[in-house]
């Protein structure tokens, strides 16, 4: 299976790309999860975009940016998704890796969150991640804030 990492900036996708990504978020977050959201949020703009691509498909995709509500450099992993008939091989540790350099590249010695489903608390956990604060239901599904932390390396 011949597989390809790409980081990218919201500016560098063409427009294949751009709508490989979106189709993949629409695929997983709202059709498969059945949660109708508002994905694009604004956020994609600043982030860096972590996409696995096969045969010029992308099935596995992790997004990087600032949380703009803190003034701490905190960095976000979100959207972080592989495509059903790609789960089960293991790829979802190696995104999560992959996802973890990127932002410690883009704000090396801040603490990295992310806001897990509460059903993957336990991979969340095997990456490196901490649980903290409460569970909460987003769109619908439980969540949990977790936080990668360069005190506990």
């Amino acid at each position: 299976m011949r597989l390809k990492y790409s980081v990218k900036s919201f500016d560098e996708f063409s427009s294949r790309e751009l709508y490989m990504i979106l189709q993949l978020r629409m695929e997983v977050f709202i059709v498969e999860q059945n949660c109708p959201f508002m994905d694009l949020d604004g956020n994609d703009y600043d982030a860096l975009h972590l996409l696995l691509i096969h045969d010029n498909r992308c099935v596995a995709y992790a997004r990087i940016h600032k949380d703009k509500n803190t003034t701490d450099g905190l960095s976000l992993i979100s959207r972080v998704m592989i495509v059903k008939d790609f789960r089960g091989k293991g790829l979802a540790y190696d995104l999560m890796n992959q996802a973890i350099e990127q932002a410690k590249i883009c704000s090396p010695k801040a603490d990295i969150k992310i806001a897990a489903q509460k059903r993957l608390q336990n991979f969340y956990e095997k990456c490196g991640f901490v649980y903290e604060g409460e569970d909460y239901v987003e769109d619908g599904i439980p969540h949990c804030t977790m936080y990668y932390k360069w005190t506990t390396m």
